[in-house]
């Protein structure tokens, strides 16, 4: 009677893997993870530093929106003076890192017939007021986030 395991008398058919076929399969696995981690670290610092992008500009709009309340809620054009909006260092917002707040405030220009904010500090146009907000992270140079706009005293 002939074993239903082989085909002939002499060749046996092979059932499962070998060690060596599962030792190769390990390794190419390996390699593959091993080239997928690099990947995995830059998409998480790239989402971090978006985030943190995110927060500063937040922080830069909000400034902002505080200076444009207070001229429209009764303070009018003359309120709005560096002097009251102080540079802010070390905020925290419950994320990992802390900002730096900056507040700019100068005339506008007149250039041609083109009303500029051109960051001189020359006062040719009194009824016009630039009003810049930069944030950085805390300590540093870099800007993070920055908005700014135009108010006039009409």
């Amino acid at each position: 009677m002939q074993n239903d395991r082989f085909t002939s008398p002499w060749v046996r058919l092979q059932t499962g893997f070998t060690l060596i076929e599962l030792i190769v399969f390990i390794v190419v696995v390996a390699l593959g993870l091993l080239a997928v981690v690099p990947l995995y670290l830059q998409i998480t610092v790239g989402a971090k530093s978006s985030r943190e992008m995110l927060q500063a500009q937040y922080l830069a709009q909000e400034r902002l929106e505080q200076m444009l309340a207070e001229k429209y809620a009764g303070g009018g054009f003359t309120a709005v003076t560096a002097a009251n909006y102080p540079n802010e260092s070390n905020i925290n917002i419950g994320a990992s890192l802390n900002f730096d707040r900056t507040v700019v405030i100068e005339g506008a220009s007149l250039v041609g017939t083109t009303l500029t904010c051109n960051g001189t500090g020359v006062y040719t146009a009194e009824s016009y007021k630039c009003l810049y907000v930069r944030v950085f992270a805390h300590g540093k140079t870099t800007i993070l986030g920055v908005t700014q706009t135009m108010i006039s005293d009409f």
